[in-house]
Parts: structure tokens; sequence; C-alpha cells
């Protein structure tokens, strides 16, 4: 799947504009199902985004920003991020 980047903030043109299969594969979840998925809190997950801040992880997928107070993550992105770092490092 080919997905034009926009902007800095959001790596999406629009999701109107992917394809129905392609939106139905591209599971997004929230912050909430992040944190259970990870078992982490939700400031730990901002802090993994926050280039600032000494738990930054440029690995950890990017959230994707959908309005002013929605932000979701891809799932299948969460879980090879899972796989690559997490599970391979046992």
């Amino acid at each position: 799947m080919t997905i034009e980047p926009s902007s800095k903030r959001c790596r999406f043109k629009s999701i109107r504009r992917l394809t129905m299969s392609e939106q139905q594969k591209m599971k997004l979840i929230t912050i909430r199902e992040l944190c259970n998925l990870l078992s982490i809190s939700r400031s730990s997950v901002y802090r993994r985004i926050n280039p600032k801040d000494r738990l930054y992880d440029d690995t950890f997928p990017k959230p994707l920003k959908l309005g002013p107070s929605m932000t979701r993550w891809v799932d299948q992105e969460i879980r090879e991020w899972l796989h690559d770092n997490w599970l391979s490092s046992q």
C-alpha cells in the first residue's frame, strides 16, 4: 500500500482517499487500546514519541492525528514494532 506523506504531523493525505479494502486492512487503535496492548501507561507512550524526552524511541510508530482531539495508531505498525523490538530481544 502506497501512502503519500502530506506533512510532518500526519502521514496520510486523507483516509478518505484510500480504497475501501485498504481502509478495512488498516485498523486504527486508540491510546487506551495501545496502552493495554503494550502494558505501559499513557504518559509512557507520549514520552516515546517526544524527541525531547529521555525515553524517546525513533523506531516507535508515530500516531495519526485525525482531528484536534483524535489521535490513533495503526495496529499493524504497533504489532510489527512490538515484534521487532520487544519480542526479538528475549
